[in-house]
């Protein structure tokens, strides 16, 4: 057989090949491959209890607090917008006086705060629901300085304490009304 022929041959098999793998509606080796579509969930995801949803919120209510406490403690200027909507009553009153303090005293507070590790207590019955929320405040890794910059040593006290905030609804939104620090409470 000569070059051609054999090169001739080649291309019809090739060819033959080819033409075998065309789009034939019979072809099941697809439909083996192909995985089925599953079938719709009849499960949906529950959704969440009234008192884990408070949860839920009252805890992110209380991280963006206690990042206003920290950046008043830092000095920066109290917005009173942000005060207005994450707290009311004896709690705004509280860091409204902290942040006049820090800018008369012209002390101010940095580092890094602890990790927060709160725990949550729900309750929503009536007049006013109310989520209770402990937390080991852990000051161990701040420090205070003066307006010039040099260091101040404040009163001594427990680097960790435990403090204690409430949150009310009272117009839909839930807001930290009242914390009691107790500083007698490490943690």
């Amino acid at each position: 057989m000569g070059r051609s022929t054999a090169t001739a041959a080649i291309a019809v098999v090739l060819l033959a090949v080819a033409g075998c793998g065309g789009d034939d509606d019979g072809d099941t080796t697809a439909a083996r491959t192909t995985p089925p579509p599953a079938p719709p969930s009849s499960q949906a995801v529950p959704a969440p209890s009234p008192e884990e949803a408070a949860r839920t919120q009252a805890l992110e209510v209380y991280r963006q607090w206690r990042a206003l406490q920290l950046a008043v403690d830092a000095g920066d200027p109290l917005d009173e917008a942000t005060v207005s909507r994450l707290s009311t009553g004896r709690a705004a009153e509280l860091i409204r006086q902290i942040a006049v303090d820090t800018a008369k005293d012209r002390i101010t507070t940095h580092g890094p705060d602890g990790a927060l590790t709160p725990t949550a207590t729900v309750a929503l019955a009536p007049p006013v629901p109310t989520v209770t929320i402990v937390d080991c405040i852990d000051i161990s890794r701040r420090y205070v300085t003066k307006a010039d910059g040099s260091p101040y040593t404040p009163p001594p006290q427990s680097p960790r304490y435990r403090k204690t905030f409430t949150l009310t609804q009272t117009t839909g939104l839930w807001q930290v009304s009242d914390m009691r620090s107790e500083r007698d409470r490490t943690c």
